[in-house]
Formats: structure tokens, C-alpha cells, sequence
């Protein structure tokens, strides 16, 4: 058993709908933020650089 909650997909899906209805944004755009983003890999991240 993991230590780490790892959500579904579905999960996702409805925490995004959440979300977006929260910011007034449609699903389709939050859905594809995370795809761009991220692959839709949960532990996916982005060091940005020091400047």
C-alpha cells in the first residue's frame, strides 16, 4: 500500500470541474491545461529557474 494518496482519473476530472466551475472556466480548458502542463502525470513539476 502506498503512503500517498494517488487519485483516479475520474478523481481528477472531478476536482477539476470543481475547480473550473469555481474560476468560472470551462473543463475542456482546465482538462487541457493539465494534458499541456503536465501529461496528466500527477508528480509531474517544473523547477523554474533562478534568474
Amino acid at each position: 500500500m502506498s503512503a500517498f494518496f494517488v487519485p483516479t482519473q475520474d478523481q481528477i476530472k472531478q476536482l477539476a470541474g470543481e475547480n473550473a466551475a469555481a474560476c468560472s472556466l470551462p473543463l475542456p480548458t482546465v482538462l487541457a491545461v493539465i494534458e499541456v502542463e503536465s501529461g496528466g502525470d500527477i508528480w509531474a513539476w517544473n523547477p523554474e529557474p533562478k534568474w
